[in-house]
């Protein structure tokens, strides 16, 4: 038998104590140093979430769908 998902992606849930962390930002342009992060998260919990955010008062180099 399955248990519970996780509310945001439906995976799995490994354990009542899963460490989550949420790395907001424009990523506009995406660089080494974003990514260098994402790598290191990913190396201290169990699940990340990468938020792509609107800033309005930056001149955009990528459209949102981008």
């Amino acid at each position: 038998m399955a248990g519970p998902a996780c509310d945001c992606c439906n995976g799995p849930v490994l354990s009542n104590k899963m460490k989550q962390a949420i790395y907001p930002g424009t990523f506009d342009p995406l660089t080494i140093g974003h990514l260098d992060l994402i790598e290191r998260a990913t190396r201290i919990c169990d699940h990340l979430i990468i938020a792509v955010g609107i800033n309005a008062s930056k001149q955009p180099l990528f459209t949102v769908e981008e």
